[in-house]
């Protein structure tokens, strides 16, 4: 057991703890998983609040219940989660977490009336005990045992970023510690010993958990902020490829697509400015002027698509098309490779449109 934390350090983590509660529910609810998630974490912030308002009064017996009724619906929630990680069907998850609340609340009823604090002379120790660590413990193992084999084979991923590496080791980190309370808790109901879990008492260990795992579950609330705000990495293609999306879409104003009235995120809006950029090369490719060589880099291919466009803006007829394997335009097999070309072309694009009158006279 490690020594209790102070008051002040429990209450920040617990306020840290509502902050990220209503975060979540007002920015990262759009799956099932999230809303769990979402549940799981009011259930639990609510539940270590009451029973820090609670320490040290004379209503510390009711409280300690009280948490413990919370945190029966806390593990429901974990227990769903657990599922869906372990390959349950999403569609059926509403149906499946009735049954599960079902439960929860029976369980909830139960610990209001065993929940005092174990006492090994106690009569009726002997069972009270383990079924108290059953209830809580069994499914935090199974969500544990889920996570952390969620973030290995996320971790195997090889084009996670680094901030998703560390996300994901954090994660499996946290699993990993639950996990082990989890078992050792179970090993000290086995001996005969009073089990800490759950326990009523703030501990460094159990707060600084709880931090970690509020800590990992507000980082979606800022990948969501920094979307909107078009600071995420997507946001940041974005605008770099505004540039060239500008000019070539000046040159074949046809290619915009209709925006409609629906508000798009990040990703579609960066792919639907790709396919523009895609439909307008397309339509350049007819006014792009013959070399005497086929372009060997991005360099020279941007110059000829720059001059193609201005072609187009003079009001140019267009030259004898030939094949794209001729032209060696840069050709993409999918789409993040489409996008690395794009970005590549959009990097050389200032320095190919210099020299082109019709390009730097004209803006969208």
């Amino acid at each position: 057991m490690t020594p209790p934390v102070p008051g002040w350090f429990a209450a920040s983590v617990i306020g840290f703890g509502f902050v990220v509660v209503v975060a979540r529910w007002l920015l990262v609810r759009e799956s099932m998983t999230n809303r769990l998630v979402n549940r799981m974490l009011s259930w639990q912030t609510g539940a270590a609040a009451i029973v820090e308002w609670g320490e040290g009064t004379d209503f510390a017996d009711l409280t300690y219940r009280v948490f413990l009724a919370c945190g029966a619906v806390t593990v429901a929630s974990a227990y769903g989660i657990a599922a869906l990680l372990a390959g349950a069907d999403p569609a059926t998850a509403r149906h499946r977490q009735r049954g599960y609340d079902a439960v929860a609340v029976v369980g909830a009823v139960i610990v209001v009336f065993l929940g005092q604090q174990v006492d090994p002379t106690a009569p009726g120790f002997g069972w009270k005990s383990p079924l108290l660590w059953a209830m809580f413990n069994i499914p935090v193992a199974a969500l544990s045992i889920n996570i952390i084999r969620a973030t290995v084979r996320d971790l195997r991923v090889k084009t996670a970023t680094t901030r998703e590496r560390l996300v994901f080791s954090a994660l499996f980190l946290v699993a990993v510690y639950c996990l082990y309370c989890a078992g050792a808790s179970g090993v000290q109901v086995l001996a005969g010993q009073p089990s800490d879990s759950p326990s009523a008492d703030w501990t460094l260990a159990s707060c600084f958990s709880m931090f970690v795992i509020t800590t990992l579950l507000a980082v979606p609330v800022v990948n969501v902020l920094l979307a909107r705000a078009g600071w995420d990495r997507t946001g940041r293609h974005y605008r770099r490829l505004f540039p060239l999306w500008r000019d070539l879409t000046t040159a074949v104003p046809g290619v915009v697509l209709d925006q409609g009235p629906v508000r798009r995120d990040s990703e579609s809006r960066l792919y639907r400015r790709l396919i523009e950029i895609q439909d307008a090369l397309q339509h350049l490719k007819l006014y792009m002027p013959p070399g005497e060589e086929p372009p060997q880099s991005v360099d020279s291919y941007a110059a000829r698509i720059a001059h193609a466009a201005d072609n187009k803006l003079r009001g140019h007829e267009p030259v004898v098309p030939v094949s794209v394997g001729d032209r060696n335009e840069p050709i993409a097999r999918d789409r993040a490779t489409d996008l690395e070309l794009m970005l590549e072309l959009a990097r050389v694009w200032p320095g190919a449109r210099i020299g082109v009158p019709h390009l730097n006279g004209s803006h969208r």
